[in-house]
């Protein structure tokens, strides 16, 4: 790997807490660096190792801030940041700004960008690659009862979506949808279903993309697995058809063509999820 790319590497791992908003400069997490080279530069998430806290899951659910989060739409006035009081924490009066400040003071979030319109509103995220995949992978733990998340289902479904298993991938996402807590789909939130999907490849690492722009419209996730490219268009109450369809009719795969050719196999994946059961109805792949 050529040095710069290296570094790119590790700044996307461990850099990116933002400090002030009127400031571009971002620092790194301190321990993880360190340990990443005492490790001699192996990549690893080294923020869990130090022990995710359970007050910050805790806050994510308790305030049903998890799929704000994983989505990437936060949003915070800058008067949370300055009224934020943490003894509001034991007093059970916290609200839900400064639960999201509390998240950002504890390293989870950090400023992204600021509001061109209103300079006091602060779009947050995740700081960097290694946070974003605990902080997930935690989330997911808590909403589906998979312990740590790191089973033996991940596995499996990683091994599926590489050995371009559609069956097994299937079989897979069925599990995954059957396990959530109803709170995580509230009534009319489609959006949810979709981040819930997309947050499966950012805790396995597997390069993935959610509501990538084609030629006439947006994928709802691709995935590029080793050999296997994987188009996925996800219908809430709707049909693996109607799916299927729209993949095809809004040429999805052409935003790609330059991938046929090269011994990849392309798979577009139509589904359906019920919003009342929360569990996949309809699925049809067509692999080329």
């Amino acid at each position: 790997m050529k040095r710069n790319d290296f570094k790119a590497r590790i700044k996307a791992y461990y850099d990116g807490y933002r400090f002030s908003p009127r400031s571009e400069i971002t620092v790194y997490n301190p321990v993880s660096v360190g340990t990443f080279f005492s490790q001699g530069c192996y990549f690893q998430n080294y923020w869990d190792m130090t022990g995710v806290p359970k007050f910050a899951v805790d806050l994510a659910e308790n305030y049903n801030l998890a799929p704000s989060i994983m989505g990437g739409e936060i949003t915070l006035n800058v008067s949370s940041f300055i009224n934020f009081d943490i003894s509001q924490l034991s007093e059970g009066g916290l609200s839900t700004a400064a639960a999201i400040a509390l998240l950002y003071f504890a390293g989870y979030l950090t400023i992204k960008s600021v509001s061109e319109i209103d300079n006091e509103v602060y779009y947050l995220g995740y700081p960097n690659r290694e946070v974003k995949r605990s902080f997930t992978e935690n989330l997911l733990a808590r909403y589906t009862g998979y312990s740590r998340f790191r089973s033996t289902w991940l596995l499996r479904f990683q091994e599926a979506c590489y050995a371009g298993d559609d069956t097994a991938v299937e079989e897979s996402l069925r599990d995954y949808y059957a396990h959530f807590s109803y709170d995580f789909f509230p009534k009319g939130k489609e959006k949810n279903f979709h981040i819930a999907l997309d947050s499966i490849f950012t805790v396995m690492s597997i390069p993935a993309w959610s509501e990538v722009k084609g030629l006439t419209g947006r994928a709802d996730e691709v995935v590029m697995a080793g050999k296997h490219f994987w188009i996925f268009e996800l219908k809430v109450d709707g049909s693996a058809d109607v799916a299927l369809k729209q993949i095809d009719e809004k040429a999805y795969a052409e935003h790609f063509s330059t991938l046929r050719g090269n011994g990849i196999a392309i798979h577009k994946v139509g589904f359906s999820i019920s919003s009342e059961t929360r569990m996949i109805t309809d699925w049809k792949c067509f692999s080329e």
